[in-house]
């Protein structure tokens, strides 16, 4: 009973984070709900409903597709593809409490998923407007995402790695460090 047990985010939550971290969370309070922008192939689906009218068209300034989750517009049949693969609620019937499962989606949709990959490109932006060369920006970056310095070990693998720093940068926030409160 010494400590709590481990918690991952929900989905609003690592959405927020994501969001926040890149430095790019609109804080705005209140006002009408949000359409983030959707993935290509679920763009054109989005568009159209059945019955001709449009389902779902994203808000016209990008910052204000960038306001926290509880603002997003729910269509029980178009969920967010990032918010369904981390146990957000269904809207097609009630939930007195969330599920909470771990499965192969969740991880290829926080490396490959829009959000992370655009949000990494921006925290990467971020750290190299705060830092210059490798290892200092490789410090940055732990500081921004992981709240922690780089451990010897962690800052000599990451200063050695070939790829650029939006990758290090989507590497972060896959952690599990990241996405799980101890």
């Amino acid at each position: 009973m010494w400590r709590a047990n481990r918690r991952r985010l929900e989905a609003e939550e690592i959405r927020d984070s994501v969001l926040y971290i890149s430095g790019r969370l609109n804080p705005e309070r209140g006002g009408p709900s949000i359409f983030p922008p959707l993935p290509a192939d679920l763009a054109d689906f989005a568009r159209y409903g059945r019955g001709g009218g449009v389902m779902w068209e994203p808000n016209e300034k990008e910052e204000d597709a960038r306001r926290r989750s509880i603002y997003i517009f729910h269509r029980r049949s178009l969920p967010l593809p990032v918010m369904a693969a981390f146990d957000a609620p269904v809207f097609s019937e009630s939930c007195e409490r969330r599920s909470v499962t771990t499965t192969p989606l969740q991880a290829l949709s926080m490396m490959n998923g829009y959000l992370v990959q655009d949000e990494a490109a921006q925290l990467a932006e971020r750290v190299e407007r705060n830092a210059k060369g490798r290892a200092a920006e490789v410090t940055k970056a732990f500081q921004y995402v992981l709240q922690r310095p780089p451990s010897a070990a962690e800052k000599a693998k990451f200063e050695k790695f070939s790829g650029g720093l939006d990758a290090i940068c989507r590497v972060l926030l896959n952690a599990n460090e990241f996405l799980y409160l101890d």
